[in-house]
């Protein structure tokens, strides 16, 4: 793991591939296609083998309209 740890969390689901995701605690999960994930922030992440990985994510963050909406009402 170089660098910095990614301070974001992750919601998703792993469509193709599979990754690992290594937590500042010393924790790990390994997320294989078909999976649900939930990555906290303070982590870092691979690719495992020569298959792409490809996700679908959830963001929260993002969503502002109907039941979500931040809108002063």
């Amino acid at each position: 793991m170089g660098g910095h740890s990614c301070q974001a969390a992750h919601v998703g689901v792993v469509i193709q591939g599979s990754m690992t995701v290594a937590h500042d605690d010393g924790s790990e999960i390994t997320v294989h296609a078909g999976d649900a994930y939930t990555f906290a922030p303070g982590h870092d992440g691979w690719v495992n083998g020569d298959i792409e990985f490809i996700g679908y994510e959830v963001t929260v963050s993002a969503k502002n309209f109907g039941a979500w909406s931040t809108a002063n009402t």
